[in-house]
């Protein structure tokens, strides 16, 4: 018969449930503990709790049977990318969260044909990309320095450069601030500099844009 009390684990804790009402409530809804009832109820209606903020780091993300890379500094959006079938590769550099003193958007575009994901700050090439190219804004992905222009010199007058390249097979875009993980693309991966970059030079590679260190 029932008592009133409901178990709430195996260790033998359980809770008295004063009505019908309130006892039916809570055999129809599955006690787990009340943070992850929380995260469960305000996910299913507003999205993921990590909200649509742009945070410190831009996360890696590769779907193997496609070739594909996809970049995102924003966790709600790192979760609907897991959804598609890509899977973590490890977070990809140090981003801006907001736009500091000279820094530039970073828009997010998205090619449906070529299934690709070009991460390019304001410019001809994003007009290009709009245009012509069959690419959808996305928005601001994130806020990074631009890059020098030209062939010759420095790369950055802030920051570290990001290494941007072209895979014309898979039609899609990586981007890395490793040197050495440039070089296995190039050699081995059959990726290019991304000549539409700032800075494009065939001793130093091709750079979209600097992050902050």
């Amino acid at each position: 018969a029932f008592d009133g009390y409901r178990p709430v684990n195996s260790g033998g804790l359980s809770v008295h449930l004063d009505t019908g009402a309130t006892a039916s409530l809570y055999s129809y809804t599955p006690f787990t503990s009340g943070n992850t009832n929380f995260v469960n109820l305000f996910e299913a209606w507003f999205g993921s709790v990590f909200g649509n903020e742009i945070g410190q780091y831009a996360y890696s993300l590769y779907q193997p049977g496609r070739r594909d890379h996809n970049f995102t500094a924003r966790e709600d959006q790192r979760d609907g990318i897991k959804g598609l079938g890509f899977r973590d590769d490890g977070l990809a550099f140090k981003v801006g969260k907001t736009q500091e003193e000279g820094m530039v958007p970073i828009y997010r575009m998205y090619n449906g044909r070529l299934k690709d994901y070009w991460m390019i700050p304001d410019g001809p090439n994003r007009y290009w990309a709009i245009v012509h190219g069959g690419y959808a804004d996305e928005g601001i992905a994130w806020y990074a320095y631009p890059s020098n222009t030209g062939t010759e010199g420095s790369i950055c007058s802030q920051g570290q450069a990001v290494f941007a390249m072209w895979n014309g097979g898979a039609g899609d875009h990586y981007y890395t601030t490793d040197e050495n993980a440039r070089y296995w693309q190039i050699i081995y991966g059959g990726y290019i500099d991304d000549r539409s970059s700032n800075y494009n030079s065939p001793w130093q590679g091709s750079s979209a844009y600097c992050i902050p260190y």
